[in-house]
């Protein structure tokens, strides 16, 4: 559609309500390449937005600047609303968009095809000098690639997938080589946040930042499938990407639960996927990086060149660098897999949550399920819904892997169906989340088994009547057939990885708090805590010691401390000998 209306069309209507992050510039990318190629000059077409009486005028003045949308029309026939809008908002809009362009006119900088340089009746000003961040210019090599509030583009980088941020400036480069320039540049402003983004959909959203600097990869997207099995992958590509590209041979890599999770930052951590207990974590498929370390420098790093650096990477990644490309191992993958999606009733929560415990792990390695259930704050319990997937092409077989679990407790709705590996990574599990604003609040955690206490101490959360969504994802299989010290992350004997999100009333955190002592370590993407005290439960012990040496060796000045920072050890034979 968005092709047509290059060729053909007058104009573009979204809906902001209905739009993912990154929506309304890739609308407008295929709208632009395609009116270029039909002869068209881009700005014939009217980029339009439905909008709601909520969206500030903040945002919307950055939608108009930053994206090209010079039309908003108000999804209301309230009529405060109306007026509201009419008297408030669209003013402040138009104040901020000719102060906007006045600047940018001001800067050089460039502006979107479809958005003239000034404002009616102005009339340009001389460009300006290399601009500059705390006093600093910035790089003749990083000017084109950097943006500033109110520049094209920057809007972008103010919302992750659950948390809202306002970067003091985006430098967003194309290649390793301007990725070194970024870095150094980020070296001189130590007295500001650090962010580090590849696709924006981590919960704890950390990689944004206000006011500070965020190096976005998103650029460094190619997918390079080589001779064999083997992958190379920039940080900013998505799975669902990867997915596409390896499907032709047959080929997968176990990556997440989700498509739209970026490369780069599971990638670091480790990779809870739908063929976990079959296959293992997406970093046991990991055969070597090129990082940028904190001196600038551009590092190979694999099990035969600077080992132990590719040991820390995996695991305590965003400690040591920006990664700007990952080799991939990818596995054959059938070429339907079974999807099975089944909502339960039970009547005794906690003697459910421990029979599933018992089921997932007796079942054959080729099974991964997840469970979900989501509070509405009603005070009523919510149906428990699970995922399974079976990786076999033979249906007969997969709805064999699937009998263990339909007796389980009552169920009321089912779903099973043969679906490329493809297709189940374009499935939003809980539906695609809004533009992230204010700060996402969530827990993990690891466990060996949902015994007789984790499966009570879940129950209780779930006896509760605030929001929130917790998830109970497989482990265990062949995750545990890796030695705990073979990467940084080393929680190798659990079978499940429990998360929470929401909840943050103190009944709900005083119960999360109960379960941490039956718990082992965490799953640092979906923790939102911060502190010393929660990388200690992020790592065991002696890999915490290796990581400190190592941080010591790599980034002894802590230039990396943003996500979950790992405070250098200033005597780093000790820690050695000591591990």
């Amino acid at each position: 559609m968005q092709r047509i209306i290059g060729r053909k069309g007058d104009g573009w209507l979204p809906s902001l309500p209905w739009m993912k992050p990154g929506d309304v510039d890739r609308g407008n990318q295929v709208i632009d390449e395609s009116a270029r190629k039909a002869g068209r000059d881009p700005r014939q077409i009217t980029r339009l937005l439905n909008v709601t009486p909520q969206s500030s005028a903040e945002d919307l003045a950055e939608l108009a600047t930053g994206h090209g949308m010079s039309v908003f029309i108000l999804a209301s026939d309230d009529p405060a609303e109306l007026r509201r809008f009419a008297e408030v908002t669209a003013p402040r809009v138009r104040d901020r968009v000719a102060q906007a362009r006045t600047a940018r006119a001001r800067a050089g900088s460039a502006v979107p095809e479809s958005i003239p340089n000034t404002v009616p009746g102005s009339t340009p000003a001389e460009p300006a000098p290399a601009r500059t961040f705390h006093g600093d210019p910035i790089p003749e090599a990083l000017a084109a690639r950097t943006m500033f509030p109110g520049d094209p583009g920057y809007a972008r980088y103010t919302s992750s997938y659950f948390r809202g941020a306002r970067p003091g400036v985006v430098v967003r480069p194309e290649n390793p080589a301007e990725v070194q320039e970024a870095v150094r540049f980020a070296a001189r402003h130590r007295d500001v946040p650090f962010g580090i983004f590849s696709a924006g959909h981590g919960l704890s959203g950390r990689s944004l930042n206000t006011g500070g600097i965020v190096l976005a990869l998103d650029a460094l997207n190619s997918i390079t499938v080589s001779g064999g099995n083997r992958i190379q992958v920039g940080p900013g590509a998505r799975w669902g990407e990867v997915a596409q590209a390896l499907a032709p041979y047959g080929l997968a890599v176990t990556s997440g639960d989700y498509g739209g999770v970026g490369v780069g930052g599971l990638a670091t951590t480790a990779g809870f996927g739908w063929f976990a207990r079959e296959r293992g974590l997406t970093i046991d498929y990991l055969r070597s990086v090129d990082i940028v370390t904190a001196d600038g420098a551009l590092v190979h790093a694999s099990a035969d060149e600077n080992s132990d650096l590719f040991w820390a990477v995996r695991g305590a990644g965003a400690n040591f660098g920006a990664v700007v490309s990952f080799e991939f191992e990818a596995h054959p993958v059938a070429a339907q897999v079974g999807f099975a999606m089944l909502v339960f009733t039970p009547d005794d929560v906690a003697a459910f949550m421990q029979a599933w415990g018992t089921t997932v792990e007796a079942a054959d390695p080729i099974v991964t399920g997840s469970l979900m259930v989501g509070l509405t704050g009603a005070g009523r319990p919510s149906a428990v819904q699970a995922v399974i997937v079976v990786d076999s092409s033979d249906p007969d077989a997969v709805l064999q892997q699937l009998q263990p679990f339909a007796g389980l407790a009552p169920l009321s709705d089912q779903l099973v169906q043969m679906v490329p590996y493809t297709a189940l990574m374009e499935v939003p599990l809980t539906g695609e989340g809004q533009s992230g604003r204010g700060e996402p609040h969530g827990h993990s955690g690891l466990v060996r088994h949902l015994d007789a206490d984790v499966a009570r101490g879940l129950a209780e959360i779930m006896a509760t009547d605030r929001p929130f969504f917790l998830s109970v994802r497989s482990a265990g299989g062949a995750v545990g057939s890796y030695p705990a010290d073979s990467t940084a992350f080393g929680w190798r004997d659990a079978n499940f990885l429990i998360s929470l999100l929401g909840g943050r009333s103190d009944d709900v955190q005083q119960r999360w708090r109960d379960l941490l002592p039956l718990m082992e370590g965490m799953y640092l993407s979906f923790e939102t805590d911060t502190g010393p005290d929660v990388v200690a439960r992020a790592f065991p012990p002696g890999h915490l010691l290796r990581l400190q040496a190592l941080k010591a060796t790599w980034d002894p000045s802590g230039l990396f401390r943003d996500n979950f920072f790992i405070a250098p050890e200033p005597h780093p034979a000790k820690v050695a000998q000591q591990a």
